[in-house]
């Protein structure tokens, strides 16, 4: 992770390609190895490691945010919605779930449901 903050993505996506090779079955490290992929505009591969991450741990919070933001980015809303609800239902108060269910709602044109969501959103700032 320290090449991830260094901004070596190449290098972060290459040493956790090594390191799921070790241990695939470990939601964890298939929950971490898209952050870097993410970061090299490789959204479609990072949305792979995340659903093989849920396929491990469907209720797993972090990652079911992440997929819904993969899937916001590659104009996905509908996924997305459906991705940012199950992280919702797990933790209700999460905010920038919340915010985000909001940004798909407006792309969607459902602008009502949006601004609903961006106020419930400020609501739920910890």
């Amino acid at each position: 992770m320290i090449a991830v903050q260094a901004g070596r993505n190449e290098a972060a996506v290459a040493t956790l390609g090594k390191a799921i090779g070790l241990n695939d079955k470990t939601p964890t490290c298939m929950a971490v190895s898209p952050k870097p992929c993410s970061g090299l505009d490789r959204v479609d591969e990072a949305l792979g490691h995340y659903r093989q991450a849920l396929a491990l741990d469907p209720n797993y919070l972090e990652v079911l945010y992440n997929c819904g933001n993969a899937l916001l980015r590659l104009k996905r809303y509908r996924e997305a919605l459906t991705l940012y609800d199950r992280a919702l239902a797990i933790e209700p108060r999460f905010a920038e779930a919340i915010h985000n269910r909001g940004s798909a709602l407006f792309e969607l044109a459902l602008y009502p449901e949006a601004l609903a969501e961006f106020d419930r959103a400020l609501a739920n700032i910890p």
